[in-house]
């Protein structure tokens, strides 16, 4: 309250100065804070506050309006003048990189607001300090014009992006679940920055050319409705990848450096992923290459971190870029040097698919989107590189994780249950209490094959690293249950159903799986619309079955054909039973214990 009336104060004091004397004005302005001497004392985001702060602008606009009086009576933006002490105090923060332009407006604003705070100091302002400001706006709209077609590029090329990647969620993600929460923040950001810079027209222009995507995303904020989890996976930690190798030593990390990836995580990711090439290209054509210059960056990084080779000089490739010396040919060129450096550093198996890349790569035209295309080559040969030698690392660490790795996941979860990080409430659900009969493995046996039986949203701490495991598992159960209950339903010789049940074995479509075998007759069609359905009494069946098999290993009850699949998908249950068993049996007896 004393702050808002302090501020309304000031304000009104500034409506009234008129007639107030220049050094009354500058005592203010100086008491205030609009100085130099206080303005670097504040990190760049307290700066930027400050300036929008609304009496400091009415002091800004008090002052301009004294101290260029008689010499140019032209409307100005006052805001740009303030602009001048970030451009001043934080460079690095208001330019990308600095060129002819930056350097310019960087000089006309140092001497403008040396001349501003002199006049502050010694209350005398002359026709300088006008000549000064001209200077700095002139130079400002030279830089501002290209910089905010460049700025309004990306924000286009980003706000498509979001629009396109959150049409690729799961059909089932909630509209108030965090991801899509985060979505329609973002969208709501880039928009408010399109209104911000160009104005109401320009983003109902992007609206109207993007009327698909954008229309899509209305009905699906109405209509969404399920679950809500995370769609996007992330970079895997030390402690995934030591659980990963407990539960396979031949464990492989993919091109993304992960060990599985969602289609809806994929989709997303691809979205950005043209975004951001397509926004390249788009500051290629207008001849901003600094981005470009980040892009080798990174590939000349990868690559040392590999081969401890340094592929290329960037200083020298700025300069030559800087001068106009950089044309498509050398830039072409540059690429093919360094392609070369990769092939010889690459593990064998790579070299027919690079091969193969490059040599459609060299008929394109040279143009900013064949530079693009160029450049997304070397990173992702560069991601190769570098995922090859995470897996040669891999091969190396296995045996102290076959030996070590219960241990490690049990410290590591322990640490977890100290900080509060985690607890065991959902476990202690989870397991259940003792029944007085059973022992505590049969408890723990039953709980984890009745998690695979039916798919859940909730799993228990001990489990969190398995979930997509489970996932899977959970799909694969629901599969081989369906398929047992087909081919015991189809009155087809053994031979044709053992080939049906192989089909099945690698095609989750029943109908596409029996096509293969033979024709789709009126019985076994309606065979396969039975088993579609999950309250299918003989689904329900094999069900039930089928946990009994995993927890008793007997393969009791189902047709020969189907034998092979019940016992895949009992291995890989098992595998996670034992595994798990291994890591947090310990814990689990001591919750049953005190239950």
């Amino acid at each position: 309250m004393i702050a808002s009336s302090a501020c309304r104060k000031i304000q009104q004091f500034w409506r009234r100065s008129g007639h107030r004397k220049t050094a009354t004005i500058t005592q203010m302005t100086i008491k205030h804070g609009l100085t130099t001497d206080y303005l670097k004392t504040l990190s760049f985001d307290d700066l930027v506050l400050f300036l929008r702060n609304n009496t400091t602008i009415s002091c800004a606009k008090v002052c301009v309006d004294r101290f260029r009086r008689g010499y140019w009576s032209q409307a100005i933006n006052v805001r740009v003048f303030l602009a001048a002490y970030m451009i001043v105090l934080h460079p690095g923060n208001v330019f990308e990189s600095v060129g002819a332009l930056e350097a310019a407006v960087i000089e006309s604003a140092r001497r403008l607001v040396e001349i501003y705070e002199n006049i502050l100091r010694s209350s005398l302002h002359t026709k300088s300090f006008s000549m000064a400001l001209l200077d700095y706006y002139r130079d400002f709209k030279a830089w501002k014009v290209p910089d905010e077609a460049k700025l309004m590029a990306r924000i286009k090329h980003g706000l498509l992006a979001l629009y396109q990647a959150r049409q690729q969620l799961p059909t089932d993600e909630p509209v108030d679940s965090q991801l899509n929460a985060e979505f329609r923040k973002q969208i709501r950001r880039l928009r408010d920055k399109v209104l911000q810079i160009k104005g109401p027209d320009e983003l109902a222009a992007f609206d109207r050319e993007n009327v698909a995507v954008v229309r899509m995303e209305t009905i699906q904020n109405v209509v969404a409705q399920g679950r809500a989890y995370t769609a996007l996976t992330d970079r895997m930690t030390n402690e995934q990848l030591a659980h990963e190798l407990l539960m396979d030593p031949n464990f492989q990390l993919t091109d993304r450096g992960t060990c599985c990836e969602s289609d809806a995580a994929q989709r997303v990711r691809e979205s950005f992923h043209k975004a951001f090439w397509d926004s390249l290209a788009t500051d290629l054509s207008m001849g901003f290459n600094v981005r470009v210059l980040r892009v080798l960056a990174e590939v000349r990084d990868g690559i040392k971190e590999v081969t401890k080779l340094d592929a290329m000089d960037l200083d020298i490739i700025k300069q030559q870029a800087d001068a106009g010396l950089f044309t498509w040919a050398s830039c072409h060129e540059l690429v093919g040097s360094v392609v070369a450096l990769i092939q010889r550093a690459q593990s064998p198996r790579r070299d027919a698919e690079t091969a193969e890349k490059w040599a459609e790569l060299q008929t394109a035209d040279q143009n900013p989107a064949s530079l693009c295309r160029d450049l997304e080559f070397l990173l992702d040969r560069v991601n190769a590189l570098r995922i090859d030698a995470a897996n040669d690392r891999l091969r190396m660490i296995t045996p102290v994780i076959r030996v070590n790795g219960v241990e490690y996941e049990r410290i590591k979860f322990q640490e977890k249950l100290d900080c509060g990080a985690l607890t065991l409430e959902r476990t202690k659900d989870w397991l259940g209490r003792p029944d007085g009969v059973s022992s505590n493995n049969d408890i723990f046996v039953r709980a984890l094959v009745g998690l695979v039986a039916e798919p859940t949203e909730v799993f228990p701490e001990t489990l969190l690293m398995d979930e997509r495991r489970i996932r899977k598992l959970n799909e694969e159960f629901a599969h081989v249950a369906r398929s047992a209950a087909l081919v015991a339903r189809m009155a087809l010789d053994n031979a044709k159903l053992a080939r049906i049940a192989s089909a099945l074995a690698s095609d989750r479509d029943m109908r596409q799986a029996v096509e293969t075998v033979t024709d789709v007759t009126r019985p076994i069609a309606i065979a396969i619309e039975q088993c579609a359905d999950s309250n299918d009494v003989v689904c329900n069946l094999m069900r039930t079955r089928l946990c009994d098999a995993i927890k008793s290993g007997a393969i009791i009850g189902f047709h020969p054909s189907a034998v092979l699949l019940v016992q895949q998908l009992a291995v890989k249950v098992n595998l996670l039973i034992a595994i798990n068993r291994r890591v947090h049996g310990p814990t689990y007896d001591r919750l049953l214990g005190e239950v």
